[in-house]
Order: C-alpha cells, then sequence, then structure tokens
C-alpha cells in the first residue's frame, strides 16, 4: 500500500511538471523555459527614442487622435478655462501648434481622451479620480466639416451624455480610489467603446454606448487584468484588427502599453494580447495619448510631469508594433509613375496570409478616395511576387493614389499615399498669385480647345467646398475668384468639363 501510494504521489507531481504554464516565448522578457503553456503571462520591452518636445501650452496633454493625415490633442483640465476647452492640431516634425479650435459650448470638467471616425472628432469628458461620485459623465462630438483651415477658430458641439451600467448612484470614494475613472476610448462601427482606470483593482473594463447625441448607458462587456492604469486607447485604420491600450503602474512610475489583435466581434480581450514595457516615467514623462498612423506605426504623447525632483517637459514618441503584431501582408515595394496616357502603378509583396484582394484607389485631395480598380491577391504565400495596375484616365493635375488590401475574413489595411502629377497638354491653366493673400482676388487664365463649359470648385483639406463656379464655352479667359471668406491654409482647386480635369493646390495667407 505504501508504495502504491508513492507511484500516486509521483505520478501527479510528474504529470504538473509537465503540464507547467508560463511564459513560452523566447523573446519575452520573462521566457521560462520549463514552461509547457503560455498562460499570456508573456511581458516584452521597447524603447521610447527620438522624441519632439510639445510646447508649454500643451503642459497637460492628455489626449491625441491622427486622422485624415493630421495630429490633434488636447489639454487636461485647469485653469484658466479659457485654456482648457480646446483641441490642437500639432506638428508632426516639431510638435508646434498649427491650428486651434475652441469648443464654445463645452466645459472642461476633466477632458481626458480624443479620438475621430471619417465624420466627427469626440472628446471624453469622463476623468472621474477625484472623488468617484461624477454623475455629469459627458462626450463632446464635434463635426469635422464645421472646422474651417483657420489658425484660430470657434465650433460648437453635440452632446452625449452617459452612466456606467453597473455603477448605480455614484457614491464619493476619494481621490484615486474609484473603479469608474476613464481617460480612454475609441470609436468604431458607430459605438464608443470606452476602457476604465480602475484605481482598485487595477484592471480596465470595456464599455459600449452609441456614437449619438443623446443620454445612454455604457453596457459593460468585458474586463483585462492590465496590472496598471490605463490612460488612452486606439483601433488602427490601416488594421482594424490592432488596438493599443497605454497606461502606467499603480506607483505612477512604471509605463507599459497593451496591444490587441485577432480577437472575435468587439470582444477586444479575447484575442491575440502582449503587455509592453515602456521605461519610467521620471524619464520618459507620464503617458497620457495614443494613436495609430499606419499599419503598426503612430505616436505616443506625455504630459509634464515635476515629480520627486524630476521634470520632464510634455512629448510626442514615435513608436511601432510590428515586432508583435504580423502584418497580413507585406508590402515591400510600392510606385507610381506617369506614363503616357496613364498611370503606372506597381507593387510588391515578400509575404501574404490570407490575402483576398488589393483595391486600388484614386483621390484629389489625399481624403476623399474613389475605387478604380482591383487585384485578386495570392492567399498564402512566402516568395515576392509582382502586381501592377495602370489607371487609364488619370485626372489632370495632382493623384493620389493607395492600395486597399483586405484579408479573407474582410479586415483590410491601406498601403502609403503615392502622387503622380499629370499635365495636360491640350486644356492649359495657370493660376496666380500662389500664394496669395486672404482679400486679394485669385487670378485663373485657361485655354480650352473643347469650348466645353466647366466648373471651378474650390475645397479646403478638411473636405469643405468654400466656391464653385461655372466657366463660359470659350477657348480662352480670364476668371477672377475672391477670397475674402477664406481662412488662411491650403485650399485644392478643381476645374473640370467633360473632356478633362485639373487640379491645383492654394495659399491662402
Amino acid at each position: 500500500m505504501k508504495i502504491l501510494l508513492l507511484l500516486l504521489i509521483g505520478l501527479i507531481f510528474s504529470t504538473k511538471a509537465l503540464a507547467q504554464s508560463g511564459c513560452t516565448d523566447p523573446a519575452a522578457d520573462n521566457y521560462n523555459p520549463n514552461a509547457t503553456t503560455n498562460d499570456g503571462s508573456c511581458t516584452y520591452s521597447y524603447t521610447l527614442t527620438n522624441p519632439k518636445t510639445l510646447p508649454a501650452s500643451l503642459n497637460e496633454s492628455s489626449g491625441l487622435i491622427y486622422t485624415y493625415n493630421q495630429l490633434w490633442t488636447l489639454n487636461d483640465s485647469g485653469e484658466p478655462p479659457a485654456v482648457y476647452n480646446k483641441i490642437y492640431r500639432i506638428s508632426e516634425t516639431d510638435g508646434s501648434i498649427l491650428q486651434t479650435v475652441e469648443i464654445s459650448n463645452a466645459t472642461n470638467i476633466d477632458w481626458e481622451a480624443l479620438t475621430a471616425d471619417a465624420n466627427y472628432f469626440y472628446i471624453g469628458d469622463f476623468g472621474n479620480n477625484a472623488n468617484g461620485a461624477r454623475s455629469d459623465l459627458k462626450i463632446y462630438r464635434v463635426s469635422k466639416t464645421a472646422i474651417s483651415s483657420g489658425a484660430n477658430i470657434s465650433v460648437t458641439a453635440d452632446i452625449i451624455n452617459f452612466s456606467y451600467q453597473d455603477q448605480g448612484t455614484p457614491v464619493p470614494t476619494g481621490g484615486n480610489k474609484t473603479k469608474f475613472d476613464c481617460e480612454a476610448f475609441l470609436v468604431k462601427d458607430n459605438q464608443l467603446h470606452l476602457f476604465t482606470k480602475d484605481w482598485v483593482t487595477y484592471k480596465t473594463v470595456h464599455y459600449t454606448l452609441p456614437a449619438t447625441p443623446g443620454t445612454h448607458t455604457a453596457e459593460r462587456k468585458e474586463e483585462l487584468a492590465v496590472n496598471g492604469l490605463i490612460t488612452d486607447a486606439h483601433i488602427s485604420t490601416t488594421n482594424v484588427n490592432e488596438i493599443v491600450l497605454i497606461g502606467y503602474g499603480g506607483n505612477l512610475l512604471s509605463l507599459f502599453m497593451w496591444v490587441l489583435w485577432d480577437y472575435p466581434d468587439n470582444n477586444f480581450f479575447s484575442g491575440n494580447k502582449r503587455r509592453i514595457n515602456l521605461g519610467i516615467s521620471i524619464d520618459k514623462g507620464q503617458l497620457e495619448g495614443v494613436t495609430f498612423t499606419s499599419n503598426g506605426n503612430g505616436y505616443i504623447s506625455s504630459e509634464r510631469i515635476d515629480r520627486s525632483g524630476f521634470i520632464v517637459a510634455p512629448r510626442l514618441y514615435p513608436f511601432s508594433t510590428t515586432n508583435w503584431v504580423p502584418l497580413p501582408v507585406t508590402l515591400v515595394n510600392f510606385t507610381a509613375a506617369y506614363k503616357h496616357p496613364g498611370v503606372m502603378l506597381s507593387w510588391q509583396t515578400a509575404s501574404e496570409q490570407n490575402n483576398a484582394s488589393f483595391t486600388i484607389e484614386r483621390s484629389t485631395d489625399a481624403v476623399h478616395f474613389k475605387e478604380i480598380g482591383q487585384k485578386k491577391g495570392a492567399g498564402n504565400s512566402e516568395v515576392l511576387r509582382q502586381y501592377s495596375f495602370t489607371d487609364p484616365q488619370p485626372i489632370t493635375g495632382i493623384n493620389y493614389y493607395r492600395l486597399k488590401q483586405t484579408d479573407t475574413n474582410g479586415t483590410f489595411t491601406y498601403s502609403p499615399l503615392k502622387s503622380v502629377t499629370v499635365a495636360s497638354p491640350k486644356l492649359n491653366f495657370r493660376i496666380y498669385p500662389v500664394p496669395i493673400l486672404k482679400g486679394k482676388p485669385l487670378q485663373l487664365e485657361y485655354n480650352n480647345p473643347d469650348t466645353l463649359p466647366a466648373s471651378i470648385t474650390l475645397t479646403s483639406t478638411d473636405g469643405k467646398v468654400w466656391l464653385t463656379k461655372q466657366t463660359t464655352a470659350n477657348h480662352a479667359a480670364t476668371e477672377s475668384l475672391p477670397t475674402e471668406k477664406l481662412q488662411t491654409g491650403l485650399y485644392f482647386l478643381q476645374v473640370i468639363n467633360k473632356q478633362h480635369a485639373f487640379t491645383a493646390k492654394v495659399i491662402i495667407q
């Protein structure tokens, strides 16, 4: 009997040893060579480098979003209020402020996050760490078409009020002691997805609510033990299956990022996950904003800190997740060149995984794109493959091209933009002066061999049409275009008739 008992005990312990769980990835910081089952505990490290220093007026930078090739941020709450009810477009080159947009009907109780979709900006006024008892949680929705190209403008916002499904009546908890603080959200499929900053358990809870004005209940979806405090989130617009969350530990010192991908439906925490260590706040600053730009690349912003004698100015860091999230298609070369009478596009892939197709899209303003063709993908491939497509009827002027790569499951990514300028030997236009001072008439001379009337359209970079006009059916003429009502900035001038089209840039100073 004793021998049998000893054998059973030995078998139990040997079975446990064989099934030991832990981190099984040799590339992880905490790789366990004895682990046979990956328990999701793997951690990795990434060094934030090459920061840009933000101006002192953005010391409280607390949200970040890249949309339509523009980078925007906002400040956390503070005094005076006149500084804190604005969003700012900033330079990727040096972090300077390029445009200031005041939300005239908004009050910054505790703005913490900024996100956007194709039509709107969303400002999260849902910070709740002061005592956990806010009953006025809201999100401001600002139409992009309301934002003109002026350096300093004012707009109004729609308001989305909400409360948490499982909070009940808010009860004061004291500073930094609530589960219902929030500093992170994203928008997907007309739904807002919130990620809480839980000061009690250091988890984050995922809530959803409609991205429409009104009063809503944020529905609890799932939770993730992030071992820290989440301060921002973003979903890639070029790889819609990849999400990043950033934050810091409960000691306000250690910095981290969670990368989420390959999740089912909108259950973001049920797919692949990686926790990436990003250093410490007294070296990098307190990380408060994150946004993708394209294909796993993006920016992280930090607010100014003055802690224990360590002072770090607000910063803007580039980052990349490509070390951890494999792209379904590795695009190694994409070119566009004019070869009369069309534009030849060519690209190569080094590898493909579940690649259904490439859709070729064209734009005249780098914002609004139309499909002009499609190429079937190779599915799965590990060899170099060559693709080409010819645009037989490019627009006279600047043509912007991109590839939309779509997987077999419908997930898609966008390539970087390529631009080609096409001159017309028949349809000749001259615009002067460029740049032009606001208020001075813009002169347009054209030689129109078709003797067909043409339409003239002047559009700002956000897609707003500022001027439309019809030309007369003459061989040659001069049109004078007023600029008194225009804001300073970049515009696109288009002249189109049934035979030809012309696009040019116009700068108003």
